[in-house]
């Protein structure tokens, strides 16, 4: 006979451990501060050791540390992981605004302000340790690392470089080179724009490549593939010219089966998009006066635009209700370009950003599905902030699905400004930025090449004249 109150204490434990093995972090967390019982059941390595495995095969866990690897772990070690993942490193800085402190130590502080200007003496910036680094040595084109751009898989396995017209994809821990990726034609006239990866669950990468043919005669061009990282075998999905500014760049960004194209269509236009489903053969040509910046996630297009009305507006749209996708076609122009109120057929919910404009169009907006919580999405913002045009800032939002799974719903998490001018090229899960500067190996080579910061790992990849450094912090 069932109690009139069925509690989880209730229940038998095999039935519990199937309950828990069901659930994410957020969730083993919450269960375990409602009873000790429940503590000690939340508790157990084979709990921990499942969701570290789960987020290893999502890209947050350094996916060279196998199954055998993981369990030959502590259980404290294990949770160790789970954190770092949720929080970054722990010699890093925080991102988000503190709360306001008392007037005192307001007062306090502003005098150290004035002490110190009044000494003309600014403390020297602090760099987190570096806790070890990889380097790599990739077959050189010179002057490669000029113009070189490399860029870390998601889990920490592979690296992607792109120079001149070449694409490689090198083996971390082998030090090889397992794939490469040459234009099948206008060889000598090609060269890789910019270029994104996105790893699948089923072990596999999309890569994008954007490659100008610098000349009128050809139009510039998307290819997508697929490689399997168990084989080594890629295979091409679909190629697509671009159309617009033969002479602007291309940028490009991959989120499961969807690839965004941002390039310059018209003057008139600032933001003008392609986007392509490789898998279901279909694409939308996106472009809007109102269209500021465009990002993806995992089953959403998230846009920033500019209402007439309402000013500067954040809305995430679910892929699923879109329907301006038409059947793909390589060659453009095709249909007339799609504006974003013809994007869904439901309307989209909305939050109003308190800002002053963004910046823009190419990668101020990024989108990061939350490890604690799957669904959950962070989206971080280069702005500038309310007060002073010279003000520049990030801006930190957070969106989910409702209930219901036609709307979701946003908040506002919190802004931060930069402690200088700084014009961000990359943002980590945790809201850390870079900028192109100039840096120094440990050979003291000096380089001014791209830096690649890893989102979910916050490993910098950059590379020299001589070698490919990849460089770990804890």
């Amino acid at each position: 006979m069932l109690p009139k109150k069925l509690t989880l204490d209730a229940l038998v434990e095999d039935v519990l451990n199937l309950i828990v093995s069901y659930c994410d972090v957020a969730g083993v967390v919450a269960l375990s501060g409602t009873s000790k019982y429940l503590h000690r059941l939340a508790s157990r390595k084979s709990v921990w050791l499942d969701l570290v495995w789960h987020l290893r095969r999502r890209g947050y866990i350094n996916r060279q540390l196998d199954y055998e690897d993981l369990k030959s772990l502590p259980t404290q070690q294990l949770v160790g992981l789970v954190k770092r993942a949720v929080h970054g490193p722990q010699t890093w800085a925080s991102m988000t605004s503190e709360p306001t402190p008392p007037a005192f130590s307001r007062a306090t502080r502003r005098a150290v302000n004035i002490f110190r200007k009044l000494l003309r003496w600014d403390p020297p910036p602090l760099s987190p340790p570096i806790s070890h680094y990889v380097v790599l040595h990739p077959e050189m084109q010179v002057p490669w690392y000029r113009d070189s751009t490399a860029k870390l898989l998601p889990g920490g396995t592979h690296v992607f470089v792109a120079s001149l017209n070449r694409l490689d994809s090198l083996s971390v821990a082998e030090d090889r080179l397992i794939w490469r990726h040459s234009p099948l034609q206008f060889e000598h006239q090609t060269r890789i724009s910019d270029h994104d990866v996105c790893l699948l669950e089923d072990e596999r990468v999309v890569i994008a490549i954007c490659q100008l043919t610098q000349t009128h005669s050809q139009p510039n061009f998307i290819e997508i593939f697929t490689l399997d990282l168990a084989t080594n075998v890629a295979n091409k999905e679909l190629s697509s010219t671009i159309p617009g500014d033969l002479s602007s760049d291309c940028y490009c960004e991959v989120c499961g089966d969807i690839v965004a194209v941002r390039f310059r269509y018209s003057p008139t236009h600032l933001v003008t998009v392609l986007l392509i489903n490789w898998r279901m053969a279909s694409s939308i040509f996106l472009a809007d006066d109102c269209l500021i910046s465009l990002a993806l996630a995992p089953g959403y297009l998230v846009m920033s635009f500019l209402d007439s009305l309402a000013g500067n507006q954040l809305a995430a749209i679910p892929l699923k209700a879109i329907i301006a996708w038409r059947p793909y076609g390589s060659d453009f122009p095709g249909p007339p370009p799609t504006k974003v109120a013809e994007l869904a057929t439901d309307t989209y919910d909305s939050i109003r950003l308190n800002i002053h404009s963004l910046l823009g169009p190419h990668r101020s907006l990024w989108v990061y599905e939350s490890p604690l919580h799957p669904g959950r999405f962070k989206v971080w913002l280069h702005a500038i902030l309310k007060g002073n045009l010279h003000n520049l800032g990030l801006c930190s939002y957070e969106f989910h699905e409702n209930e219901t799974g036609t709307q979701v719903s946003w908040r506002f998490i919190a802004s931060s400004c930069f402690p200088e001018m700084i014009i961000g090229r990359g943002m980590s899960l945790w809201g850390h930025t870079h900028g192109t500067r100039f840096h120094r190996h440990r050979h003291n080579h000096g380089i001014f090449s791209p830096v690649h910061l890893s989102p979910l790992s916050g490993a910098i990849t950059y590379s020299t004249d001589t070698e490919l450094a990849i460089l770990y912090y804890d």
